[in-house]
Formats: structure tokens, C-alpha cells, sequence
């Protein structure tokens, strides 16, 4: 949807209005035009929602434990915020008016500010969670395979939205054009990482159970050898008193 959105604006500026007076730069700096809001509508949800899945999944990799995503719980509603302040901007800025007037920039700047957070921080418990669980592993030798490659894929994953992010804001706060190039650019991104988060938490819990069913074996192989050298036991009895009688 929002690659429609970009061509819906490219034929409109390059074709129908191509004329008008300004031409089509004219028309890609009319921030209320209706393309304009939709489609910046169309990125805020679009991160907000990848936000929230984030925030759930971390949620999960931490055993539901509520107390945990409180902090990016309140970071993502602000970011909604945010995000319902842009629109608003978009809709009441005047006709002539940059992406970088001060109206804007403010909120602007506070939704990926947010974002960035949110996800840095919710990277950072799975990325942790995730280390820890691998390390009472190897402590009491539960299980063979190692987390290490996941922590790893969490951590590089998280980072190339967070670096993205990080791009934006200064191409933004530099006033560079460049920054819609990079916009553009995220919404693949954003998607991306949301897959990688839900292959995350796949792996942690075939772990998890991969690990409790050695556990149980391990267990119950040592029942075992206990029992067979207690009948062993009572067969070497039965036998001798057998001899006896």
C-alpha cells in the first residue's frame, strides 16, 4: 500500500499536475494534499504496529512478566501520540510550508525519538533474556545446542532498524531531502525485523521444549539404570538362596 501511495503521488506530480504552477516539486511540498496524509498515515500505523509487535514479543520471551514491558509499554504510547500530532500538523500546516517548519519538526523528531527507543530497549531484554537462558543452560548442562546465534540474530536484526532510524533523524534534523529516500527505505525494514523477532521466538521455544524433553530423558534414563541395579540385586539374592536350598 504505502509503494501505491508513492506511485499514486509520482504519476499525479509528474503528470497531472506537471503544468500547475511550480510544477511538481510545487506539488510534493503541499504537505495537506490528501496522498501526503494518507500516506504518512500509512508509515505511523505501519510503525506502530510493527512497535507493538516488538514490545509483545519481548513480552513473551520473558515469561508474560508485564512488569517488564511497562516502560516500552508507555515509550509506544507516546509514540502514538506522536504520531496522531503529525497527521494533525499535516492537515492544519499552511500550503507553503517545508517538512522542517518547527510545527512539525517537534513532533516529527519525539516519533522516531520514541520509536528508536522502544525498539532499542525491547532488543536489548530479548537480546538479555534470551543470553540468560543460555547461560543456566550450560551451568547445570541442560541440553547441547547453544542460543548464541539467536542473540546474535536479534541484536543485528534490531540494530539495522535502529541505525536506520538514527539515519533518519539526522537527515531530518540536517534539513536534508535525502531523509524521504531513507523513509521509504525503513518500510521494508520495519517488516523485515517483525520477521525476524517472530523466527526469534520460534527458536527460543523449540528450545525450550528441545530442553525440557533431554531433561525428562536424562531423568529417566537415570530411574532406570537405578532400577536395573536393584533387580540385578535381587536376582543375585533369589540365585543364592537357591544354591542354599
Amino acid at each position: 500500500m504505502h509503494i501505491g501511495v508513492n506511485y499514486t503521488r509520482i504519476i499525479r506530480a509528474f503528470i497531472t499536475f506537471r503544468d500547475a504552477p511550480g510544477g511538481p516539486p510545487a506539488y510534493f511540498n503541499q504537505l495537506s494534499e490528501f496522498t501526503q496524509i494518507f500516506g504518512s498515515a500509512i508509515y505511523v500505523t505501519q510503525t506502530l504496529v510493527g512497535d507493538s509487535v516488538v514490545l509483545y514479543r519481548c513480552y513473551l520471551v520473558w515469561s508474560r512478566d508485564k512488569t517488564i514491558i511497562l516502560f516500552p509499554a508507555l515509550l509506544l504510547l507516546g509514540s502514538t501520540a506522536c504520531g496522531v500530532g503529525i497527521l494533525y500538523s499535516f492537515a492544519k500546516v499552511v500550503p507553503e510550508a517545508e517538512i522542517f517548519v518547527d510545527q512539525l519538526q517537534d513532533w516529527i523528531v519525539s516519533f522516531f525519538s520514541l520509536t528508536l527507543a522502544t525498539n532499542l530497549i525491547c532488543t536489548a531484554l530479548v537480546a538479555y533474556r534470551i543470553w540468560y537462558i543460555n547461560h543456566l543452560a550450560s551451568v547445570f548442562s541442560i541440553g547441547s545446542s547453544s542460543l548464541r546465534p539467536i542473540v546474535l540474530l536479534v541484536i543485528e536484526s534490531g540494530m539495522v532498524y535502529s541505525l536506520s532510524l538514527t539515519a533518519l533523524l539526522i537527515l531530518y534534523k540536517t534539513h536534508s531531502w535525502f531523509q524521504y529516500v531513507l523513509l521509504d527505505a525503513i518500510s521494508p525494514i520495519v517488516g523485515s525485523s517483525n520477521q525476524t523477532a517472530h523466527e526469534v521466538v520460534h527458536l527460543r521455544n523449540h528450545h525450550s521444549k528441545t530442553r525440557s524433553e533431554s531433561s525428562r530423558t536424562a531423568c529417566a534414563t537415570r530411574q532406570s539404570d537405578k532400577g536395573g541395579d536393584f533387580l540385578g540385586l535381587n536376582s543375585g539374592n533369589v540365585t543364592m538362596g537357591a544354591g542354599s536350598v
